[in-house]
């Protein structure tokens, strides 16, 4: 029987499938500690961030700020040398912004006048940690290619296979099946924006009980109050 597909050439979809994913939903969350060196402003982040959340200073919050903000309020025009005519403020940074062309570069001002060497060995979740680093919460792309953040299995057979054999039936040439190919990518579709709604509703499903856990044990449950018999609008 002829070979329509390659396994390269499907491998290669379901790679794409699981960067089109992570790209449209908030999956991986993560922590990752900065190499800080004292008296320098900006650093590149990893690649592999989709979102920044926020940024710690030793546990502290630093606050975003526009391109224009940050013009305004990280340097004066000095001249300091014959290349360099921009004088930056060095102490505990206190805010941080995005480059305007280059999201995955950022610049702590005022400069850090620390500077911290994480060996990728810290937990991020302790507080001791947190306060000895300088730390970006963030959401990651997925990496097929790692253990951690990479889909988990049971979407890679719900959503990853509709969406190769969308692109796979859609290629021109041999196997070609655009009737194939369309009700793909509704199934795909379809799958993904009930993945969107059970991945929104993810925080907001857990309940809060303020109650005794003994309660229910006790006989009885929260007390209601109750309107008198003659309170307007009471159906009796």
């Amino acid at each position: 029987m002829p070979i329509i597909w390659t396994d390269a050439y499907l491998l290669n979809l379901l790679s794409e499938a699981d960067k089109r994913i992570a790209s449209d939903l908030d999956l991986h969350f993560d922590k990752i500690a900065l190499t800080i060196t004292s008296g320098k402003s900006t650093y590149s982040l990893n690649p592999s961030i989709k979102k920044v959340m926020y940024i710690t200073w030793k546990g502290k919050k630093l606050e975003p700020l526009g391109f224009n903000e940050t013009n305004d309020l990280a340097f004066n025009t000095a001249v300091v040398s014959d290349g360099v005519r921009e004088e930056y403020s060095t102490s505990v940074p206190r805010y941080y912004s995005t480059h305007p062309n280059n999201m995955s570069v950022i610049r702590l001002i005022p400069t850090p006048n620390e500077s911290f060497t994480p060996t990728g060995t810290e937990d991020l979740w302790d507080a001791t940690q947190i306060r000895n680093h300088c730390i970006v919460t963030c959401y990651r792309y997925s990496d097929p290619t790692s253990d951690e953040f990479k889909l988990p299995e049971y979407l890679g057979r719900r959503y990853k296979k509709h969406y190769a054999l969308y692109r796979a039936f859609l290629k021109e040439g041999k196997g070609q099946n655009l009737t194939a190919a369309a009700y793909h990518k509704k199934k795909y579709l379809a799958q993904l924006e009930t993945l969107k709604l059970i991945n929104a509703n993810t925080y907001i499903s857990k309940r809060c009980i303020l109650q005794p856990n003994d309660l229910r044990e006790r006989g009885f449950g929260v007390a209601v109050p109750q309107l008198p018999s003659n309170y307007p609008g009471r159906k009796v």
